[in-house]
């Protein structure tokens, strides 16, 4: 709100200072430096507010961010465990299996053994 220089009074306009204005000014120098102090004040306070809603806005920019960050670290969280889950059950399948190729072998070794000392009783002058 800026004062009308030519009524003393306030308008919602921004007028100009008249020259009668500027006497009557000139003679009433404290009352225009509180009109001048009154708009500079005013001309501050809309600049905070303009402020404050500027950070407000990247408050909510930043209050996103972090749920999306959030959001996304539970989503991480849950595929490492059923990562985790997997590789537990591949590591038991792979012990499993090298468990099943050993016994294999053992009776792989265990059949020659035992074949080999039947050739070898057969065979006349090997005893």
């Amino acid at each position: 709100m800026r004062w009308n220089w030519n009524c003393c009074a306030r308008t919602t306009s921004s007028c100009s200072p008249s020259t009668s204005a500027r006497r009557r000014c000139a003679s009433r120098p404290r009352r225009c430096k509180f009109i001048e102090f009154e708009d500079a004040l005013e001309q501050e306070k809309k600049e905070l507010q303009i402020q404050v809603e500027h950070y407000e806005f990247q408050t909510r920019q930043l209050e996103l961010k972090a749920k999306n960050y959030a959001d996304q670290i539970s989503r991480l969280e849950e595929r490492e465990s059923e990562m985790k889950k997997e590789y537990n059950a591949l590591h038991q399948r792979h012990t499993e299996m090298i468990q099943t190729y050993v016994e294999h072998i053992e009776r792989s070794k265990m059949q020659q053994v035992g074949g080999n000392s039947q050739t070898d009783s057969s065979l006349p002058g090997r005893r």
